[in-house]
């Protein structure tokens, strides 16, 4: 479903199917990108992973240095931080493959609604997303661990920001309730 609205520029979001994004070599092909879905089902997108990024970023309608300043008072990380596109959605860089030709992407992006677990690979690590698949990381666990509870922050701030909205909203509603003037005014300007 995610390649259709990649492809036909479509309005709608398909943000609670995606587990993974991760850059992949094919013989012959090249860099591709490879869509792991929340139920396991995998997807070969012939094209970069930064391009799929961009697009999924434009879908949200949103602009990825916003997106970055946003958050940078709460995790304090500028190079890769999560991509919080959603409450559904909060996408987490993680170094998943050594270039082949300088300049590849090396970062993949994990759903951090969609971790298990995670733990260390070797002198590595690696995710057990909730599908079932295992994800090798080329990262130490300490860098796992941190890029995490960076996604959880980001997790908890959009969790407070959604509360705090709407304690304001019937905070609003209930001054209106309690103040019928205020009610008039607004009519009457109409």
């Amino acid at each position: 479903m995610f390649m259709y609205y990649l492809n036909h520029n479509n309005q709608k979001r398909d943000d609670e199917g995606i587990a993974a994004i991760l850059p992949v070599y094919i013989k012959e092909v090249g860099d591709t990108t490879e869509l792991i879905e929340y139920d396991g089902k995998r997807r070969t997108l012939y094209t970069t992973i930064n391009s799929v990024i961009n697009k999924l970023i434009g879908l949200f309608s949103l602009n990825i240095t916003t997106l970055r300043e946003k958050y940078n008072d709460i995790i304090y990380q500028k190079k890769t931080p999560p991509l919080p596109l959603s409450e559904n959605l909060i996408l987490i860089p993680f170094k998943v493959r050594r270039p082949e030709v300088k300049g590849d992407p090396t970062y993949g992006y994990i759903n951090y609604k969609c971790i298990e677990n995670y733990e260390r690979a070797g002198k590595h690590s690696k995710l057990l997303l909730t599908n079932g698949i295992e994800i090798p990381l080329k990262q130490s666990l300490a860098t796992t661990q941190k890029n995490i509870i960076h996604a959880r922050l980001i997790a908890n701030e959009m969790e407070l920001k959604k509360h705090r909205d709407t304690a304001e909203l019937v905070e609003e509603i209930l001054t209106k309730k309690s103040d019928p003037s205020k009610e008039d005014n607004e009519t009457t300007e109409s």
